[in-house]
């Protein structure tokens, strides 16, 4: 028995093939393998946001007579905040950090009490030769973007081929 017969056009069998082709289905995937490693090592020159959150109680007993009572207890919140950024053309890297800390005393002449202390510091770190040219991460990035060029051209090639042995 023949099936049904009708004329088939060129269009049809290469959409088929386009679609069912294990190969190009592959090579769709790789551009898009390379652009989630250039996101990763993009991350190392994101921003990160660091805090630190905690509480020290030390009882201890008085050094002097002027600590007064049988055991002097010293509580210390401590309440940090910072934020560190790597520089990517240079190798550098940039600290902003904010410290802060409240200080409770059970001593009886203790001049302020709580006591607060904070402190904001801005720290720009430069190494004069190592790494300003070229780093890690930056031949990695470079690397990574020619590995993405090639990928797509290896996935129009793939296309090509596909299209020209269908034909």
């Amino acid at each position: 028995p023949v099936g049904p017969s009708g004329e088939l056009t060129l269009d049809e069998p290469t959409a088929r093939a386009l679609e069912r082709n294990l190969d190009l289905q592959v090579a769709r995937l790789n551009p898009l393998i390379q652009d989630a490693n250039l996101e990763r090592l993009y991350a190392a020159y994101r921003p990160t946001v660091t805090s630190q959150i905690g509480h020290l109680a030390r009882v201890q007993p008085p050094t002097s007579q002027l600590n007064g009572g049988l055991s002097v207890q010293n509580d210390t919140s401590t309440y940090n905040s910072g934020l560190n950024q790597a520089l990517k053309w240079t190798g550098g890297d940039v600290v902003f950090s904010f410290n802060n800390n409240k200080q409770v005393s059970s001593g009886t002449f203790s001049n302020f009490n709580p006591a607060f202390n904070n402190s904001f510091t801005a720290t720009l770190t430069q190494p004069l030769l190592r790494d300003f040219f070229i780093d890690g991460t930056r031949q990695q990035l470079k690397v990574t973007a020619i590995n993405r060029e090639i990928s797509d051209i290896q996935l129009k090639g793939t296309l090509a081929t596909t299209v020209a042995n269908v034909r």
